[in-house]
């Protein structure tokens, strides 16, 4: 099979549009989590019956040959497909939306890779974790909404927290177009904060680049995503996935004066009383600099402030106006 196409913006070729390595600036997250929103809610219907699409879809169709295209590239090393003949190619994480047991290739279930299984339901119990003995049940319309869809959200925070540090993603079913498509759909409709109305744009952003997916044709899937996801629970979770722990080298490429925070207690005492989340990694050393955050907080300009060393993300950029945090690589946690 080959391996999976990568991932290119459709607009134009600009640095801030691509991954960009670690310890680049704010300016340049914030130019390409802008650039990814324009392109989901703007996304136009994808012509199909066209000879050269229509022999992508082939591909993407028909396992077991050479030019079979097993995953494809949805966003900066997010992928999508199936779960039978996948080959591992470093993913960081697998999201499995089928049988992971029954389907899952071997290379996938390496050590070194997380694996999300969704919920297998059986007589209303998740019996996914001793799937090997329910090799007949699968991942259904139900999997999404079990326990509150708790297990979803938790698969999606997950994507986001390995993303947000650099690492690949599988999301994965039988034929990597219907239950797996749906999955990439939740977090991308949670990541930019898509309205119902430009669902149909969402779908046919991802279709651009998986031309098989099929979750619009199943009625279930389908309303799930538009009436049943509950959105705000999955972006709640997602904004608190900040990476547990960030690569070195970052504090001294990615230092701004606005958030190069003093002593811990002095930057407390200048946020207690307003009502904003805290987040700290630790011991904060450098200049103090509570005054200017509090004024910031005050007037609604920021809502959150982060301590600590941050990998690149798009999501600081809700929490801060202009820079990372100078501080120590400790683990992240919330105040």
């Amino acid at each position: 099979s080959k391996p999976c196409p990568s991932w290119s913006p459709r607009v134009r070729a600009s640095p801030a549009r691509v991954r960009h390595p670690a310890g680049c600036t704010m300016a340049v997250v914030a130019m390409q989590v802008s650039d990814w929103e324009a392109e989901v809610l703007n996304a136009p219907i994808v012509n199909l019956g066209t000879p050269v699409v229509q022999a992508a879809m082939m591909a993407q169709l028909l396992d077991g040959n050479p030019d079979s295209v097993t995953c494809n590239e949805i966003i900066p090393n997010l992928h999508l497909g199936r779960a039978v003949d996948s080959v591992n190619r470093d993913y960081s994480l697998v999201v499995c939306a089928s049988n992971g047991a029954r389907e899952l290739h071997a290379s996938l279930r390496a050590p070194c890779t997380e694996l999300v299984q969704l919920p297998i339901i059986v007589n209303g119990q998740d019996v996914s974790g001793n799937a090997q003995e329910h090799l007949n049940a699968d991942v259904g319309p139900e999997s999404f909404t079990y326990d509150g869809q708790r297990p979803l959200v938790l698969a999606l925070s997950r994507i986001e927290a390995v993303l947000l540090q650099g690492g690949r993603v599988l999301v994965c079913c039988t034929h990597g177009k219907d239950r797996s498509a749906l999955v990439v759909l939740a977090y991308l409709r949670a990541k930019f904060n898509v309205p119902i109305e430009r669902i149909p744009n969402l779908f046919n952003f991802v279709q651009a680049r998986r031309y098989i997916i099929s979750t619009h044709d199943i009625p279930e899937y389908w309303k799930f995503l538009i009436e049943d996801f509950d959105m705000s629970s999955a972006r709640q979770a997602m904004q608190l996935e900040v990476p547990a722990r960030v690569p070195g080298g970052l504090l001294q490429q990615q230092r701004h004066k606005l958030i190069a925070v003093g002593a811990m207690e002095g930057v407390l005492g200048g946020v207690r009383g307003q009502q904003t989340d805290v987040f700290y990694a630790g011991e904060v050393g450098g200049a103090a600099a509570t005054a200017e955050i509090s004024g910031q907080l005050q007037e609604g300009l920021a809502k959150r402030i982060v301590f600590g060393n941050l990998d690149r993300s798009d999501l600081v950029l809700p929490m801060l106006l202009s820079g990372a945090c100078d501080g120590a690589d400790e683990t992240f946690g919330e105040m």
